[in-house]
């Protein structure tokens, strides 16, 4: 019986494939998925490789790297349940490495509700998944530092806004980017007081910072993912930084500039109460891409819906060399130029903007203001875009 609910899944699953819009006309990638009695389960699907042997062992790590064939012969089970199944998912393609992320809520395990995220990263030149081991020139040594930052630094930052909130040990599912990397908890180690499994974002400055030592060499794959260039300054990064900021946001960060804030919060929900600050009201979000971010809007005083994202604040970056906490202003001063203006604050000027006593300087970069802002030592500590 499971064989032909199986077989009837794929057979439908075949039919359900739909083009990712979003790609363009060279689509590297397309969606797969199956909709049954009000269950919905889609994941991504490579449509081109160097061989068809190569993309159909890719195509199957994606489904059983996800669980979405797991899913897919749950929905069978669950017809009758009020609950159903439902999924979404992020597929991106960084120098030939696939990235997967999973977002899985209903009966997934038996009949009671939960949700789960399952992730995968692919090096689409051999097929293989990608380990910590690829990552990291000694995953051991690694796993001690990443765990040590959890639970030293991360853990009480977020202890008061979880459900389960055991950091360690280090989950299996994590994603990579070129900014940083995501891990993803089992909802019964960590979740949100939402009931939402928890995922904690560490920016590549930060895991570097811990003690880890990252594989760079040429031909690796982050070397292949381009993340040193987000670590180094050089004489591309005015350059880099017009090309990483051509979407009003700053990467990995889904706020935009000039955007409503409503859709913003409905979908990723205020973690605490907005704060006040010069310019108006800072927004703390769920979600592992918000942790030590915070979106910039009006002071509130007017419709919810009204509002529009004025900036974004990043207390925790890794982009185009510069990385927060170990970036030195006059190394950014040396590579990006006199900047357009210089601030400096302290007392109650500093404490008006939530920020440490220092100095702000203020480029323009593509049409927008990128804000450095740096410590009494001249270090940087956080990052504005604004319009």
């Amino acid at each position: 019986m499971k064989c032909f609910r199986r077989a009837c899944c794929l057979l439908l699953c075949v039919l359900f494939l739909l083009p990712l819009s979003a790609l363009g006309e060279e689509d590297v990638l397309t969606q797969a998925g199956l909709a049954l009695f009000g269950s919905e389960v889609y994941y991504p699907q490579l449509t081109k490789a160097p061989d068809d042997a190569l993309l159909e062992d890719i195509n199957r790590l994606i489904v059983t790297g996800l669980h979405a064939d797991q899913y897919l012969d749950r929905m069978a089970l669950v017809m009758s349940n009020t609950v159903k199944i439902t999924t979404t998912y992020t597929a991106d393609v960084t120098g030939d490495v696939l990235t997967c992320v999973l977002s899985a809520s209903g009966p997934l395990k038996n009949n009671r509700a939960t949700h789960a995220f399952t992730s995968v990263n692919i090096d689409l030149l051999t097929g293989q998944e990608i380990t910590l081991a690829d990552v990291f020139a000694s995953p051991e040594d690694a796993v001690i530092c990443l765990e040590t930052l959890l639970t030293e630094t991360i853990a009480p930052e977020l202890s008061a806004h979880l459900d389960a909130s055991a950091v360690t040990p280090l989950p299996e599912m994590f994603a990579l980017t070129p900014w940083g990397m995501t891990l993803y908890y089992p909802v019964e180690q960590l979740s949100a007081l939402s009931g939402q499994a928890g995922a904690i974002h560490l920016t590549w400055g930060e895991v570097q910072s811990a003690g880890a030592e990252l594989i760079l060499s040429p031909g690796s794959i982050l070397d292949r993912m381009g993340v040193f260039k987000h670590l180094t300054l050089s004489e591309n990064t005015p350059a880099l930084l017009e090309e990483a900021l051509s979407g009003r946001c700053l990467p990995g960060i889904p706020a935009v500039l000039d955007e409503a804030v409503a859709p913003l919060v409905e979908s990723h929900h205020l973690l605490i109460d907005p704060d006040l600050y010069e310019g108006g009201r800072m927004l703390s979000l769920q979600g592992a891409a918000f942790r030590q971010v915070y979106v910039l809007t009006d002071s509130l005083t007017e419709a919810f819906d009204l509002s529009v994202v004025q900036g974004v604040r990043a207390d925790r970056l890794t982009l185009c060399g510069l990385v927060t906490g170990q970036t030195l202003r006059e190394d950014y001063l040396a590579v990006l130029g006199q900047p357009r203006s210089t601030v400096t604050l302290a007392g109650d000027d500093a404490e008006k903007w939530r920020l440490p006593e220092g100095t702000s300087d203020y480029y323009s970069v593509g049409g927008m203001t990128l804000r450095l802002h740096c410590n009494q030592e001249g270090v940087l500590t956080i990052v504005f875009l604004t319009p």
